[in-house]
């Protein structure tokens, strides 16, 4: 019994686990700070914080000690040679499929709220260059969101475009926090680690048999004794 509840406990904290969000949050204009996520947890990466200067410990002087030299044992095995032309081909063809299904399920588990995004771009010097760069980046946005939609989360983006022609240089702002759950992770990994192990150990079982042919030396047959005339 006691061992069902610490099964239990277990399942339950590697559940809770799989819901946390690892991620970034930023947001830039007239200042630039980014934030890591780790779940319930916010740390502020820039701007740093300003640590209390602290008092310098005296160094003290190590005496180095010679350690005797340890003789290496005799290796049975050679180290395997660097993967050849077949052996990366064959990866690709056990891995390609599975890195298709992890990306599929990466992108289904990246979320992208708040995702707020502002461009004006500067049109003094150059209106008409600036009007032609504007109809681009609308083609741009109405084009990619819907395709980024489509392989992401991301609930309401708000992304506003713009020209101002009295200003000579482009003003971008924003905020956006990309996050991920742990368990996408976990589960991208196992998508991946058992075709890798598969490919693994068909090359080095390969190659231990190469090995193993070029050790054994070839058998002569016997000549037969030689019959007095």
């Amino acid at each position: 019994m006691l061992f069902l509840k610490i099964l239990a406990v277990l399942a339950l904290l590697i559940a809770l686990l799989c819901l946390l969000r690892l991620g970034v949050r930023a947001s830039w204009g007239a200042e630039t700070r980014v934030t890591a996520i780790l779940g319930p947890v916010r740390l502020p990466l820039v701007p740093k914080k300003e640590g209390k200067p602290g008092k310098e410990k005296p160094k003290k002087a190590k005496q180095k000690k010679e350690k005797p030299a340890k003789e290496k044992a005799p290796k049975d095995r050679q180290p395997l040679p660097k993967p050849g032309k077949e052996d990366i081909r064959e990866a690709l063809q056990l891995l390609l499929p599975a890195l298709k299904r992890a990306l599929r399920k990466l992108g289904r588990g990246i979320r992208i709220d708040p995702l707020c995004v502002s461009l004006v771009l500067g049109g003094k010097n150059d209106p008409a260059d600036a009007a032609e760069k504007f109809g681009y980046l609308q083609a741009a946005v109405w084009a990619g969101m819907p395709q980024l939609q489509r392989w992401m989360h991301i609930p309401d983006p708000h992304i506003h475009t713009d020209v101002n022609f009295d200003a000579e240089k482009t003003e971008v702002s924003g905020e956006a926090a990309v996050t991920l759950r742990l368990g996408t992770l976990f589960a991208m990994g196992f998508a991946l680690l058992i075709p890798a192990v598969k490919w693994f150990l068909h090359y080095r079982k390969r190659h231990r048999e190469d090995d193993t042919k070029e050790k054994t030396p070839p058998v002569r047959a016997e000549e037969p004794p030689e019959t007095a005339a």
